[in-house]
Order: C-alpha cells, then structure tokens, then sequence
C-alpha cells in the first residue's frame, strides 16, 4: 500500500519554469533544425518537436534529486520522464488534450497514460468514496502490474505519485500548465494551475509562419497569369491572397 498524504505543492517553482523553458527551447529548436536541413518532405514532423524537447527535459533535470528515464512504448515511440528520488515523485509531460482523447476513447484502456496514473489510486478526493477501478478482473490487475514493471523497472513499487504536467498551446506558445495527480481513469485527484509562471517575453513567442508551418499542412495558393504591364494589380492580388490564407490559417488555430 502506498501512501494516502499529497504535497501541498506538485513541483518547485524554480523545475516548473524549468519545464517550461524545455518546450519553448524545444520549439525553437526544431524550427532551426527545419530551416538549416531544408528538408523536401516533412513526414513525422507532428511528433519530431518531442525530440527536442525531451532533450532539453533530461539536460534540465540531471541534478539529484531528479534522474530522468527514457520509456519506450513500441517501436515508434518512447518518452522522458522524470523521477525525484526524494519524493517518489515520477512526472510525466504530455498535453492536455492528448490526456482528454484517451479519456474519452474505450479502445484506451491499457494506454501508458493510464497504466501510469493507476499508480494514484490509493489517492481519492474526499467527496467521493473510496472505490476499485478493477471490480472482479484479476487479468486486468494483471496486466497493469507487468505493464508498469515493464516501463519502470527498478522504480516500480518505488514510485508513490504519478504527477502529469499537463500544457495546452495557441499560436506557438503554452498558454495553459498544470500539475495534475489523475487516476486510472485520468478522473482529477488533485490539480494545480501553473499558468502564473508563464511568461509574455519575445523569447517565448515563435512566429506564426514558423508555427504554421509545424502544426498545419501549407496551403497552396493559386497562381495568376498577368501581362508584363500588370504588375501593380499582381501584387494587389497576390496581397489579397497572402491575407486570405494568414486568416484562415488563423481561424483553424483557434
């Protein structure tokens, strides 16, 4: 049995700043790796950024008492967590609506988020009665624990809490964090809004075409044929063009 007392508070100020500085380099990043290979096809691009970013998690967080883990989930994906030995806190960086779409998807039961997260249940708000989440499935059970000793290893049994750090963005910037402690069920246990440490600085804004260019497919405008002396009412269309697509593209982010 683990035990049944929360922090008052999920993460220092000074780490939650640090996670936010590793997605933010992380971005920018990518972006300059984008630019400088100048690649013809952009194939994996939605998941690549990750790269970056869980880099920058593991250089930011490689002082005791945090020590960082890779776990692997497939042969298409694997992802940095971080351990305070401490604590026996495990935290987990994912975005918020990430977590949303396993929640409401049945064919999710055994996503990682999931089988990590079942590690809070000993943890229950005090409104609501303690309850089992694997009523009369013994294979269910079963398969939790080997899947959780297959990601953690020497941790499992160690860790106490799994914390989720979850981050919502707009137009190439976080503009949503929290730290949640979530059940297997991703039902909230306990949640604290980060948001406040955020910061409207020129270092954390990535420009719009960039970001564009990483979360949207290009649109491809139509070209016109104009006569040599048609050139001022080619750039009055091409100017018409340029602002039709920033604003759709626009209106997609939001």
């Amino acid at each position: 049995m683990r035990g049944n007392m929360l922090p008052e508070n999920l993460l220092l100020k000074e780490k939650i700043e640090l996670i936010l500085k590793s997605i933010r380099d992380g971005k920018l990043q990518y972006i300059d790796h984008v630019k400088k290979e100048n690649l013809p096809t952009e194939n994996g691009k939605y998941h690549e950024i990750w790269n970056y970013i869980f880099k920058n998690i593991k250089k930011n967080f490689s002082d005791f008492p945090y020590k960082c883990y890779k776990i692997f989930r497939g042969e298409l994906w694997s992802f940095i967590v971080v351990y305070n030995e401490e604590t026996n806190i495990l935290y987990v960086l994912m975005k918020e609506q990430r977590i949303k779409q396993i929640k409401s998807q049945e064919d999710k039961e055994y996503h990682y988020a999931k089988i990590l997260n079942s590690i809070n249940n000993d943890f229950n708000p005090e409104q609501r009665e303690q309850i089992s989440i694997f009523p009369k499935d013994d294979n269910k059970e079963k398969y939790i624990e080997e899947d959780l000793e297959r990601m953690l290893g020497d941790l499992n049994g160690k860790v106490k809490i799994c914390v989720n750090i979850l981050f919502s963005e707009k137009q190439g910037k976080v503009t949503n964090i929290s730290g949640n402690v979530l059940d297997y069920n991703l039902d909230i246990i306990k949640s604290e809004c980060w948001n406040r440490y955020l910061k409207a600085d020129i270092d954390e804004i990535v420009d719009t075409n960039d970001e564009l260019n990483i979360e949207n497919p290009p649109i491809e405008l139509g070209i016109k044929k104009y006569s040599n002396g048609d050139n001022s009412e080619k750039k009055k269309e091409d100017t018409k063009d340029m602002v039709a697509s920033k604003e759709k593209q626009k209106r997609k982010l939001e």
